[in-house]
This record gives C-alpha cells, structure tokens and sequence, in this order.
C-alpha cells in the first residue's frame, strides 16, 4: 500500500474518493470524523486522512474493502491489527487510536497521522541507499520489533512498504501495519487469513508453516530488508511465487559485497547469518543484531534500544555530602553537650516546681526556667555546634546576687550573749 503523503495532498480534495472507500469526501462518520482525501489503497483496504471534529486534528482512517466485510478471517485481522499495535507505546511504532464503526456496523481503525515516505517508495525512486543511513532505518525497525517481541507479538510482514519513513527533520522509521501478526495468547491465535504476506520477505519456516514462527521469523525479513536497501532489489525475488518460494528455501542469496563491493565485510555476514535457513543459525534476538549493527550506523540517529535508566551521580554525591554534614554536626553537638546541660540551681524554687522543670522541659527556655535540651542540628547548615554553643549563652540563666552582709542602717551596737557590747 502506497502511504506516500506529498504537498500534493494539500491540493483541494475531489468530490468523490477513489472507488474502494466507503465513505466519501466530506463526510462526517461516527460522529466526529470528517473525511478528507485518499491516502493509499491496497489488496485489503483504503487508509483515508481525516478532520477529527472534537480533537481537531488530523488523523488516518483504515478500512477494508466491502467484499471482505463478508470474510469474518478479514475482519479478525482488522481488529488483530489494532490490538498488537495498541499495546506497543514505542515511537518506532504506528500508534493506534481507536476502533470505531460505521452505520453498517463496519469497524474502522483510527491511527496517527503521518507524513513522508515508505521505504519501499524511496527506493524505487532513489535506488540504494548509503550504508549508514540503511543501517540507521533497520536499527529503528528493530527498536520497534524488540518492543513487540517483548508483548509476544511476532510482526510477520517486516518489508520497505510497512517501513514508514516521516518527513521532517526529525524524521523516524515507524513499523505499520500488524495485521497478520502472531500474538501468543488464546485471544489472538492465527486463523486461515493470517498466510498471507510478502513472500519475498517470508522465511522459510514461515512459508512451510505461518503458524508455527517466532521472533527470529522477523529477523529474516529484517535481513531480506536490509539486503535490498543496500543492493537495491530482494535478495530471493524471482518472477513467479513458486520461484520465489523455492529460492527461500533452498537457494543462498547472493552476496552483498559481490553487488556491492563497498559494503563492509563484517555487515556482509551480519546479513547472511540474518538468511541462515535454520533458525538457530540466525541472531538469537533483535537486542543481539542490534549490537551487531551498531558499529555500522551513522551515530546521529536516536538510539534504537536505550540503556538501562542509572540513577544521577550528581545527586548521590550530593546527598551522601548532606549525610556527612548533618552527622559531623550531630557529633560536634554531642562533644559539647555536658557542659550545655550542666544542672543549673533555681532559686527560691519550690521542690515541686524543680522537679517539673527538670522531668519536663519548656518549648521556649527562659531566664528562670531549667535549659530545655538542644534542638536538632539542620542537615546543611555549616557549623552547628558553634550556633548551638551560642544559643545556649544567650538563654543561659543569669546567676542569682549576692546577698548584702551589710548591717542595717538603724541596727544598734552589737549584742552578744550577754547584752550590748560596750
């Protein structure tokens, strides 16, 4: 299905779709969508653009042609098609919307709209493409297929013409079209509909047996993928599917570096194991062809598979020299806590009211109450000993005055035992 979005598209729509939709331009369906011009049509359906009235945006709209609706395998593959997608969330990937229907009953798939190119169109009008860029576009395929594989969802229909390639300069390969994919759960077995796909691009056990493939199915295709964007033509394309099936299965594909001298002998391999007939043979994993690529690409793409989230060093410094603060504060407090909370003698004081003061200890320490036990120190405030010693001098009750020894003003002579002195 050609998915090509030009500045033709912005071209005022015709009066009608092509023959195949079954809706037509300016039509508001389910309520809220408002259609507006053809995006592509394929063997299976139509994929329109559309005005979502409520959300105003544009969005993408799949149907399938009228005489599958009649096919309950067609529709179980519409609806597979949204579920994989639906639960993959990666930016590699196509995102599904919703599910709506028509008046009929018809179901229809709401997906993101994008601009650009499939890859399948760049080659036909560019030809093959330099080594890191292709590198750079399988990686991003495989970042989405990691992802899938992850779900238990096994694409099977990996080819330049479900690689969407956005427009803009943050261009990014998005993976489409799950509709014949294997999900390895009850709700999502495989029926008769799900051997159809791309021969060319099928393995060899997927042409035996559709049913019976795993992840490393998609490896093939993404090896047969990156074949042909690097030689320009399917490495197991004959001019009849017999053929073709054949070739899959018994033939060795040609050498990259034979069409292409220029690619580099270690990428070579890398694509011939990816065509290994066995399957054993072939990368255990989309995480291990992704370490092996990696060298090969341009190094300005996005990463394909992020590394695993670290938490910041910074930060762990940071607070590792809080704690030491906080506790080089605590000990310098404790240092000086005997002489901070030396018993001090209350005056005048009932017996009663002393042992209160010193069994409970006021919020706000007076001159003539008991010294309440030190605050706790701040984590981050430097020299908490010295700002304690000085709050503790300044709350520091004021010792009591003498007592005068001196006599009376009117006091007579002094007396003894024996009466005054004289």
């Amino acid at each position: 299905m050609d998915r090509r979005v030009t500045s033709s598209d912005t071209a005022p729509p015709s009066d009608t779709l092509p023959p195949g939709p079954p809706v037509a331009t300016g039509e508001v369906i389910a309520g809220k969508f408002r259609v507006l011009r053809t995006l592509g049509l394929g063997g299976m359906g139509t994929v329109v653009a559309a005005h979502h009235i409520d959300l105003d945006q544009t969005v993408a709209l799949k149907f399938i042609h009228a005489h599958l609706l009649r096919q309950p395998a067609s529709v179980r593959r519409l609806l597979r098609e949204a579920r994989a997608a639906a639960r993959l969330r990666g930016p590699h990937v196509g995102r599904v919307l919703d599910v709506a229907r028509l008046p009929d009953g018809s179901p229809f798939i709401v997906m993101e709209y994008l601009e650009g190119h499939d890859l399948g169109a760049i080659l036909r009008q560019g030809g093959p493409l330099a080594v890191e860029v292709a590198v750079d576009y399988v990686l991003q395929t495989c970042a989405a297929l990691a992802e899938a594989h992850a779900a238990s969802i096994v694409h099977r229909d990996i080819k330049p013409e479900n690689l969407f390639l956005t427009s803009g300069p943050g261009g990014r390969i998005k993976v489409l079209d799950f509709g014949i994919s294997k999900l390895d759960d009850a709700a999502g077995q495989t029926g008769p509909a799900s051997v159809m796909g791309s021969p060319a691009y099928m393995s060899p056990e997927q042409m035996c047996s559709p049913h019976h493939v795993d992840a490393r199915s998609d490896i093939w295709s993404v090896g047969v993928v990156l074949h042909e964007l690097l030689s320009g033509r399917a490495p197991f394309l004959a001019e009849s599917l017999p053929a073709t099936a054949m070739r899959i299965v018994h033939d060795t594909p040609v050498p990259l570096r034979s069409v292409r001298p220029e690619v580099p002998a270690a990428l070579d391999e890398i694509v011939a194991r990816c065509l290994a007939k066995d399957p054993d043979a072939r990368f255990p994993s989309v995480a291990a062809l992704i370490d092996a690529l990696r060298p090969f690409a341009s190094g300005t793409g996005a990463t394909p598979v992020p590394p695993p989230r670290r938490r910041r060093a910074p930060l762990i410094a940071a607070g590792a020299a809080a704690l030491v603060v906080a506790a080089a504060g605590a000990i310098a407090l404790v240092g000086r806590a005997p002489a901070a909370e030396a018993p001090v003698v209350l005056p005048d004081a009932a017996p009663a009211a002393k042992a209160k003061a010193e069994a409970v200890a006021p919020p706000a320490p007076t001159p003539d109450a008991g010294l309440p036990p030190p605050p706790p120190v701040p984590a981050a405030v430097p020299d908490a000993g010295a700002a304690e010693e000085s709050h503790l001098h300044r709350h520091r009750p004021r010792p009591p005055a003498p007592r005068s020894k001196r006599p009376p003003r009117d006091a007579g002579p002094p007396e003894d035992d024996f009466g005054p002195r004289k």
